[in-house]
């Protein structure tokens, strides 16, 4: 064997010669080494060589044991894992052992392999090695890898699809649902953050569930477990409201997933879920091929198997009536375990038992000399602190269980019989206690490493969960999700096949940009890019796309960057919005037609209001000129005349006078002829003749334009929108003063009405509505191309403003 030691010459053989207990611990020591299934490596702290290797390294690395017995640390790493091995050294110089989790190793064919390795000091035949233990990890890393590059993907899938998505776990027996998980696009829509609803009821979130019958389908889906589509419905609470279609189903684990999308903004998000769960590190530490330690110490793992094994040691080293073991912990003493104070009625008490370190004399000397102590007579030494659960107790024995120095616990070893214990005693249960030290160290880190393992299963086991629990959510959304790569899709869910009316093996073997319209392949290719540069801007647009059958249809796209196999590609979610869009150009054509008919009746009013006006000029106020010529002559032929007759006359030319007052009013609000005879300058100038001004109102006109004049239609415009507007003034504003301001400047014409009233704001709702008014205006404006604005507030009143460019 590699580290046994020859006898220097002049040393003296020892005075037993070896037997057959050497022999036998030699050769057990070699089956164990041999037989171990951790890769072992034996090397020199001095010079960083090995100079021993098991089978089992041997067959993780490639390379023979003579070929490693050649070789060193630097021999076996990569570069970047170098550093890190040879600091390893360090730490055991220093008497400690070091733990290195997925250390990358060079096997001899090139290949790398990941293991745990834990280092620890060790003197054999006299000689200080460095005894490093492998355990092969490889798949481990491989797996990890693949889940989290699998959760990621999946998770993002989620996370940027513009299809809202919420998660529900049953309650009470399905008679309530609370949020496991929302994505991005649920967030926007349902104005709520993820923070504020999980774990909440779905009632208190949106109480408006009930009455729009989504929480029925809920209960329906979680006790039979058929999918449900609840097509668009309008949902309202006190919160929010909008028109939704919802498809609801149940998942594997007993969750409710509600599939849903927004049909009247069609807004999608993008947010991240959480980052993955980093794996935890391996760790699992045998006790076993340590100098020092016996092979039933070596044999055991748990914290309990180690101490047992301790006491039956102890058992057969010294025979006692009863022991005990305190493990030493931040200055407190604990029995870990106990054996044989039962009989004695003290069972309880010394199982129970934790105190400082100094509360016992004895305890405190131990710990302070970390030496072993003996007591001959616990009833004639002074440090001995007599109990009624241990009156029976008449010797004792304690021995620290020390790790370099580091107490770690206190064997403890009662008698029943004084002077049962001596020094001798103490000599023979050192090395015990030396090697329970280990052995105590190495169970604590195995069972940390159990805990840890059990985390990684279940870690492990919550990544399987999530990624089946997202891949369904993604190949049972409503919109096309795929992954875009060299101008080919790698990856997409069954929506995409459905959208593209197109079978999923067709859609992978041809160029994308085939599915996209001709005029629109230029900017999706340049976005692309710019995409995968990364470059930050807007990722939803829309575009059109021809479909397998080849019709053409409209899409709207949210993109992002991700990476798939290593490889920049982008995460593609498309809605088809074809409907809204064909209702949007139906809107926008019934528009432009209503507007046109409005600008029409308003020309037909305006026409008709002008021949209403010349009527009532032509016959009715000549006619009305007529009679007052008449009742002027007979005035003047009755001018000698008195009493009734005379007064009866002046009366009735005070009425006629007064009726051609009001038909010329009449004739002015219908159309004043000044705006026909002299612009809209002149007319605007004079509206004292068509408009009612009470004396607390100062109305100020501005309107310096000359001629040419505004064409017809721009000029009435102008004119029934400042009639319009100062008549809003009287109405509401509360005013004191209106100022009209005409201007024209660079082909613009712009009249400004501005009063110092109390603002739109201040009108009670429905008061005259105002605003009806005011969308007659804006429409008059429209119909000859202007444009109105409406400026208001409490503080400085109110000012409308009409541009239109000049014919």
């Amino acid at each position: 064997m590699p580290w046994r030691r020859s006898r220097k010459k002049g040393e003296r053989p020892s005075r037993r010669p070896p037997g057959k207990d050497s022999a036998a611990t030699d050769l057990s020591l070699q089956t164990l080494f041999g037989m171990a299934e951790e890769g072992i490596l034996v090397a020199d702290p001095a010079t960083r060589r090995f100079v021993s290797a098991n089978p089992a390294i041997c067959l993780m690395l490639g390379f023979s044991a003579e070929e490693l017995c050649t070789m060193g640390v630097e021999d076996i790493h990569p570069t970047e894992s170098l550093e890190s091995a040879l600091s390893s050294f360090e730490t055991l110089a220093r008497g400690k052992k070091s733990l290195a989790p997925a250390v990358p190793c060079l096997r001899k064919d090139g290949s790398v392999l990941y293991a745990d390795i834990t280092s620890k000091p060790a003197v054999m035949t006299g000689r200080a090695y460095a005894v490093g233990f492998f355990t092969d990890v490889t798949e481990r890393v491989r797996t990890e890898s693949a889940l989290a590059a699998s959760e990621e993907r999946h998770r993002e899938m989620f996370e940027y699809m513009g299809t809202c998505v919420a998660v529900f776990e049953a309650r009470s027996s399905g008679e309530d649902f609370v949020y496991v998980d929302i994505n991005g696009a649920a967030e926007r829509v349902g104005a709520v953050r993820r923070e504020d609803v999980v774990g909440k009821s779905v009632l208190a979130v949106f109480p408006g569930i009930k009455e729009f019958g989504l929480f029925d389908a809920f209960q329906r889906v979680w006790r039979t477990g058929t999918p449900e589509h609840l097509p668009v419905a309008e949902y309202r609470d006190e919160r929010i409201c909008g028109w939704l279609q919802n498809y609801v189903y149940k998942l594997p684990t007993g969750e409710i997933v509600a599939v849903y999308e927004d049909v009247t903004e069609q807004k999608k998000a993008e947010e991240r879920l959480e980052e993955l769960m980093q794996a935890e590190r391996e760790q699992r530490l045998l006790a076993e091929a340590f100098a020092g330690v016996t092979l039933g110490l070596a044999a055991c793992r748990t914290l309990n198997e180690v101490l047992s094994e301790i006491l039956r040691q102890a058992q057969k080293i010294v025979p006692y009536t009863s022991a005990n073991i305190m493990l030493a912990m931040g200055g407190v003493l604990r029995t870990a375990l106990a054996r044989g104070y039962e009989s004695h009625g003290g069972g309880d008490m010394v199982q129970a038992l934790t105190l400082p370190v100094n509360a016992f004399p004895l305890n405190a000397e131990v710990v302070g000399k970390k030496s072993a102590i003996v007591v001959e007579d616990s009833r004639t030494d002074p440090r001995w602190v007599p109990l009624e659960e241990t009156a029976w107790i008449r010797s004792h024995l304690a021995v620290p269980i020390l790790s370099r120095d580091r107490l770690l616990g206190i064997l403890r070893v009662d008698g029943d019989q004084p002077g049962r214990f001596t020094d001798e005693d103490a000599r023979r249960l050192e090395p015990l206690a030396s090697a329970a030290a280990v052995a105590l160290e190495n169970a604590q880190l195995y069972e940390e490493a159990q805990r840890e393992l059990d985390v990684r299963r279940k870690t492990e086991k919550a990544l399987r969960e999530s990624e089946l629990k997202y891949r369904q959510v993604v190949e049972n959304a409503g919109e096309a999700i795929f992954i875009a790569q060299d101008g080919y899709v790698r990856l997409a869910n069954a929506a995409t096949a459905r959208l593209l009316e197109c079978p999923a093996e067709e859609i992978a073997s041809r160029p994308f940009p085939e599915f996209i319209h001709p005029e629109d392949r230029a900017m999706i290719a340049e976005r692309h890019k710019r995409r995968l540069a990364g470059e930050e801007f807007p990722s939803g647009y829309e575009f059109r796309f021809v479909t397998g059958q080849g019709t053409v249809r409209w899409g709207r796209l949210n993109a992002t960057r991700v990476e798939w196999q290593g490889q920049p590609a982008t995460l593609n979610v498309v809605s088809d919005i074809t409907e809204r869009k064909q209702t949007e150009e139906a809107l926008r054509d019934s528009a432009q037609r209503l507007r046109t008919l409005a600008a029409r009746l308003a020309e037909a009013q305006e026409v008709e209001r002008r021949r209403i006006s010349r009527e009532l000029h032509d016959q009715v106020g000549q006619t009305l000129t007529a009679l007052g010529m008449r009742l002027d002559r007979l005035s003047g032929d009755l001018r000698e005349e008195s009493g009734a007759g005379r007064a009866a006359l002046d009366a009735a030319s005070a009425l006629l006078d007064e009726s051609i007052r009001s038909v010329r009013t009449v004739m002015t609000n219908l159309r004043p002829s000044i705006l026909d005879d002299y612009g809209i300058s002149a007319a605007l100038s004079s509206y004292q003749s068509w408009f009612q001004c009470p004396d607390s109102l100062v109305v100020t006109v501005d309107a310096p334009i000359t001629e040419p004049r505004l064409p017809s239609d721009v000029a009435t415009a102008l004119f029934r929108i400042a009639q319009e507007a100062l008549t809003n003034v009287v109405k509401h504003a509360q005013a004191s003063a209106v100022t009209v301001r005409l201007r024209e400047q660079d082909g613009v014409v712009r009249l400004e009405i501005e009063d110092d009233g109390v603002g739109l704001a201040a009108d009670p709702a429905g008061a005259g509505d105002p605003h009806w008014g005011l969308e007659i205006m804006r429409e008059r404006a429209e119909a000859v191309g202007g444009r109105l604005t409406i400026n208001s507030s409490s503080s400085r009143g109110t000012s409308v403003i009409v541009e239109v460019p000049q014919r």
